[in-house]
């Protein structure tokens, strides 16, 4: 891969956007798919990024494993079951009372903000979303990171 020289540097957002996805690109040709987090759809990612706060990999992969047998992995069921349902689902994970509230609170913000549609979401400013997600409970740096890649 080549870089450029200090003085080719981009030097607008746009262009430092560009550059960065024409990197990408160069490292995914280069590399292929690196598989950054086991998940059949994206929801799931942002599932896994709430439960996987102070838990192993593998207990999560156990609750979301429980979600998926249930029905359950989707923002309208979690909307829908009771606390104490979840609650048994994810117990995998730890701290599940919490975790529970948490998937809730995304789940009741991610409806009424987005229509529990993801393309719609992710389709403004990835700042801007950060910054809303940050004010979910439950929401913090390194999940809202995860679930803006």
């Amino acid at each position: 891969m080549i870089l450029p020289a200090d003085d080719c540097l981009p030097t607008t957002i746009l262009q430092i956007e560009k550059r960065l996805f024409d990197i990408y690109q160069q490292l995914l040709s280069h590399f292929g798919p690196q598989h950054w987090w086991p998940a059949d759809e994206p929801f799931e990612v942002i599932v896994g990024a709430v439960l996987t706060q102070s838990a192993s990999w593998v207990n999560v992969e156990k609750g979301i494993r429980n979600l998926k047998q249930a029905e359950a992995l989707s923002p309208q069921s979690l909307r829908k079951m009771l606390h104490a349902e979840l609650a048994a689902l994810i117990h995998p994970c730890g701290y599940y009372n919490a975790k529970t509230i948490k998937l809730k609170a995304f789940a009741e913000w991610f409806g009424e903000r987005f229509g529990d549609r993801l393309e719609i979401m992710f389709a403004g400013d990835a700042a801007e979303l950060r910054e809303e997600l940050l004010g979910v409970y439950g929401i913090g740096q390194e999940t809202a990171d995860s679930i803006l890649l």
